[in-house]
């Protein structure tokens, strides 16, 4: 892929083994022939405890996939405490940016941030950038300062200014930024960036790894209509809508709620379930491997995607819905936005707006009452909208190119 071997620096707060699209991106590409270096956190998310193998002394591999890993010390989130997550943004930026005086002597074609959230992490990938003079990319999946008021109500409106003002003095820093939906965009241009900077790499599903040749599910939910959610469980994805549709649906006793992940608001989703006796119907698994996440898509009859109602929500493509349409499953969405509109384009699901649980409960009827051909259908397409716009192949060629430039 590479005439000269160039060499990147990935900046990222999570990384392997914690699950995060940047694993795929590394391995793709050390595979394509660049050199790759990864600055890391300790493992501790979604959980707020540092995975087995990890700790203050216990750094685990030093290299993932043929990359060279730096991790620096975090604090852990705490059971996603407040308190917690703050304290584990802070310590990376901070920790990251003295793990700097390591890295400052190793030659960097590319810096490359990765950024979920927080923005902060990119202040390290900023550091090293200027001490190098080489070019700064930065993948931009959370949009500052919009994402951190979709969970925390912030009154004081001189720290809503300097948020702003913040983020983006960050985002014009760099030379490239990329962008996982088109309503990003927007907002990157109203905070002042070069709508030039900007560059449309929406996310893809990483490989699996995995054929489902048994799975020992099926005998347990094969006589039941399996609503399948995965993902992360926090105020923004609004599960408590899945509660209030499940008391209207409870004449439909084959009806089976199965919840798959981990995260913030899980304690408060199973009590509110607990407290409207819904606990025959409700299934918490847990959090799972990645490579376990098909056999659950396996057995669902309908895939569900909810979001709170707010703008920015509307701008963005959950990384989810190319999840589920890979899966060849039907989608029941409860989302507005961009996120919507690809579900309806792709033929793939019911959409119904953000919040609305009437409209879902219809659409959960409605998908009951198809047939099973039907419901393959909507599968069926899709799996074909996803290869036609969400390739993993073409869209990892494309990053390759971006990087190689």
């Amino acid at each position: 892929m590479t005439s000269k071997k160039k060499h990147i620096l990935i900046v990222s707060q999570n990384f392997y083994p914690e699950s995060f699209g940047i694993n795929d991106i590394v391995a793709d590409m050390v595979k394509k022939g660049f050199k790759v270096d990864v600055l890391t956190g300790l493992p501790n998310y979604p959980q707020g405890k540092f995975f087995k193998g990890y700790g203050l002394f216990k750094r685990g591999d030093k290299y993932y996939s043929g990359a060279r890993l730096y991790r620096c010390v975090v604090f852990p989130r705490l059971r996603n405490s407040s308190i917690g997550i703050s304290l584990n943004y802070a310590s990376f930026a901070s920790f990251a940016s003295l793990k700097l005086l390591v890295l400052m002597f190793r030659k960097y074609d590319k810096v490359f941030a990765y950024e979920p959230s927080p923005l902060f992490q990119a202040i390290p990938a900023l550091i090293i950038a200027k001490f190098k003079k080489c070019e700064k990319i930065i993948y931009v999946l959370d949009i500052w300062p919009d994402s951190v008021y979709s969970v925390i109500d912030i009154k004081y409106k001189f720290f809503r200014k300097w948020l702003k003002r913040y983020s983006a003095n960050t985002y014009k820093k760099f030379d490239k930024l990329l962008i996982t939906s088109r309503g990003i965009k927007g907002e990157l241009v109203k905070l002042g960036i070069d709508e030039k900077k900007i560059i449309f790499l929406p996310q893809w599903l990483p490989k699996s790894g995995k054929c489902i040749n048994y799975n020992p599910l099926k005998s347990e939910y094969d006589t039941t209509f399996n609503l399948v959610f995965t993902g992360n469980i926090g105020v923004p994805q609004n599960l408590g809508m899945l509660v209030d549709s499940a008391i209207k649906l409870k004449e439909y006793k084959d009806i089976r709620w199965i919840i798959v992940g981990d995260g913030d608001y899980l304690p408060a989703f199973k009590k509110q379930v607990k407290q409207n006796e819904l606990d025959n119907i409700f299934v918490f698994e847990g959090r799972k491997p990645f490579s376990d996440i098909p056999m659950y898509y396996d057995i669902a009859d309908g895939l569900l995607a909810t979001l709170k109602d707010i703008d920015l929500f509307s701008k963005l493509i959950p990384a989810k819905i190319q999840a589920y349409m890979q899966s060849g499953k039907p989608i029941l969405c409860a989302i507005n936005g961009e996120g919507a509109q690809v579900v309806y384009d792709a033929q793939c699901g019911l959409v119904s707006p953000a919040g609305d649980v009437d409209k879902l409960t219809d659409n959960i009827v409605k998908l009951y009452n198809l047939s099973k051909k039907s419901r393959e259908q909507m599968g069926q397409n899709g799996i074909k909208y996803s290869k036609d716009n969400f390739n993993r192949e073409i869209l990892l060629d494309k990053l390759a190119k971006i990087l190689n430039s």
